[in-house]
């Protein structure tokens, strides 16, 4: 929208954000497409649901050994157990 552009334009804090996002994103997908050539695409879905496994793993490590009020962090719940069922079956399934 235009205050999005409007921030933007008026922040070097924004810019520079916008600029590293950028840089991540064509990282990753470049890093994506050297894999799907190196290995396959299969792989490459495999090490999707992976990287998906790993945030999910990464909230509850910060949550139980950094900072447990931090709102990044995310507690096991009686849920969770059917989430990591929901990741096995994923990485299974493949």
């Amino acid at each position: 929208s235009w205050d999005t552009a409007l921030m933007i334009k008026n922040s070097s804090l924004v810019q520079q954000v916008v600029v590293l996002y950028m840089v991540s994103v064509a990282t990753y997908n470049v890093s994506g497409m050297q894999v799907t050539s190196a290995l396959s695409g299969v792989m490459r879905v495999m090490l999707e649901a992976t990287r998906t496994l790993c945030v999910w793993l990464f909230t509850l490590a910060w949550h139980y050994l950094v900072d447990p009020s931090s709102a990044f962090g995310e507690m096991w719940t009686s849920w969770s157990y059917l989430q990591a069922l929901g990741f096995l079956v994923l990485i299974v399934g493949q």
